[in-house]
């Protein structure tokens, strides 16, 4: 073996990640009222396992075959009955990797407001949906409390394989919650951080365009 033969292994090789990752793909429904841009939000049916109750976003598991793009549509057509002909794609939003194995993809996306009219919940998954004016969010800034991600090992873990032992110096990580909140509704975690991260796009874009 040579570095030649290494070469030749590597030299058509796109990286990509080492471990494995679920995906997952939301759509952030924007909706024009009152000549006004408008977000739409789902409240989780009190009967999900996973966290009932909460403010989300449209969206589920990429299934086999599919684009995170085509999944966005389809979860938001099966959540909320909006036919998938009239939920329209405007661009990818950044994605965010979660958990440490997933990675969950963002869409902007448009539903005009007639065709919300005519949406058929599905009640096994979401309780209601409300609007909140795009604007609230680019004036109003989040409430932020840290979190602490600490590592959890186990008894067995061959702690005489590595310096200093049970006494390892194990990396713990600091996420920021966030939350809005907006008449009796409470937007948190996840579904915070997209529209935080949506509003300081839109933001710094309108405040270049001022400058030039």
């Amino acid at each position: 073996m040579n570095i030649a033969l290494i070469e030749g292994i590597f030299k058509n090789r796109k990286s990509r990640s080492m471990q494995y990752f679920n995906r997952f793909s939301v759509l952030v429904p924007m909706v024009t009222y009152h000549d006004e841009i408008h977000i739409l939000f789902e409240v989780r049916s009190a009967e999900m396992k996973s966290q009932p109750n909460d403010v989300c976003f449209p969206g589920g598991q990429v299934e086999k075959g599919e684009s995170p793009a085509y999944t966005a549509v389809r979860e938001t057509y099966e959540e909320l009955g909006i036919q998938m002909d009239k939920i329209r794609i405007i661009k990818e939003l950044d994605y965010m990797i979660i958990h440490s194995s997933s990675i969950m993809n963002v869409f902007l996306g448009e539903i005009k407001y007639e065709d919300l009219q005519k949406m058929d919940i599905n009640k096994k998954e979401v309780q209601e949906v409300f609007l909140v004016p795009l604007n609230y969010f680019l004036t109003e800034e989040p409430l932020c409390h840290e979190t602490i991600v600490k590592s959890e090992v186990k008894e067995d873990f061959p702690f005489h394989l590595i310096a200093n032992g049970k006494d390892y110096d194990w990396r713990h990580t600091k996420v920021p919650v966030y939350f809005y909140k907006y008449d009796t509704k409470i937007i948190w975690g996840l579904t915070a951080r997209i529209i935080k991260h949506l509003a300081k796009i839109v933001k710094n874009e309108m405040n270049r365009q001022n400058f030039e």
